[in-house]
């Protein structure tokens, strides 16, 4: 399916203002933002959509972490491309350098590095052979000093804000708009303990027992149908299959023979 890349990220760019301004007129405090991050603002790269291959996966993180912006807090073409800048260095091991100085203060250091997290060796791992693109479920995150006087990230949901719970005035959840704008054929969870986020973003009630649990090698033969969860059974308001794991950086989850077993299940599941 051919998309038209700059068309949906003036959509997304749009529905995030729009979700956006609405959570700040909830939560004025969130826009003090040595406190709290910029929106996530999602986005489709234009490098990972000139081929066109098979299916498109939409790949959804927890939340965001470890970025915040001094300048261009509520330019949503410059945080948009920030992400787009940082997917861009992960799967094509590249970077836009007249871009990338723009917006140089988001990144940890000021420095745009390679991450070799199994996070995005998922991601480089299914770009193989599906274009993907990466979004979060929490879009902002809280902001504090640490004692060497650093900056630090952490989930707002540790405190019990999650903000994808809240719609805009359209009813919706943010998720859900995004999904409509870019129909993808499957959408990839990552985050065992996100039950709660990931039940209220799709509006939909997943059974506890459904839950991927964290393998240890020794029993992925009697357990590997938990590795990856199909939950697209509960999600009858969309369209697309729904795949849940636990995070690739949990502990076990980086042995080579677990993270394999994974992604070969998640495979298996898009393809049926």
């Amino acid at each position: 399916m051919e998309r038209d890349v700059a068309k949906i990220n003036a959509q997304l760019r749009e529905n995030t203002k729009t979700w956006y301004e609405y959570i700040i007129s909830q939560y004025p405090e969130l826009t003090d933002y040595k406190k709290y991050s910029s929106p996530f603002c999602f986005g489709l790269s234009e490098k990972e959509f000139s081929t066109t291959k098979e299916k498109t996966i939409m790949i959804v993180g927890e939340e965001a972490a470890s970025y915040w912006f001094d300048n261009h807090e509520n330019e949503y073409d410059i945080i948009q491309e920030f992400a787009l800048t940082y997917f861009e260095k992960q799967i094509f091991k590249e970077e836009n350098r007249e871009k990338y100085k723009k917006y140089y203060d988001a990144f940890p250091e000021k420095k745009l590095r390679g991450n070799g997290s199994r996070f995005w060796c998922l991601f480089r791992e299914l770009a193989k052979t599906y274009n993907v693109c990466w979004n979060n479920l929490d879009k902002i995150h809280g902001v504090y000093l640490n004692k060497e006087n650093k900056r630090e990230t952490y989930a707002l949901n540790n405190s019990g804000q999650n903000l994808q719970f809240h719609v805009n005035a359209k009813e919706k959840s943010l998720l859900l708009e995004e999904i409509e704008i870019v129909k993808p054929d499957v959408l990839i969870f990552l985050g065992g303990n996100y039950y709660d986020s990931i039940s209220n973003a799709l509006n939909i009630t997943i059974p506890n027992y459904e839950k991927p649990i964290i393998i240890d090698y020794e029993n992925i033969g009697s357990e590997e149908n938990k590795l990856a969860v199909n939950i697209t059974s509960y999600c009858n308001n969309i369209s697309q299959k729904v795949i849940w794991i636990n995070h690739p950086n949990a502990r076990k989850s980086r042995k080579n023979i677990v993270f394999n077993a994974i992604a070969n299940k998640i495979k298996d599941i898009i393809n049926k």
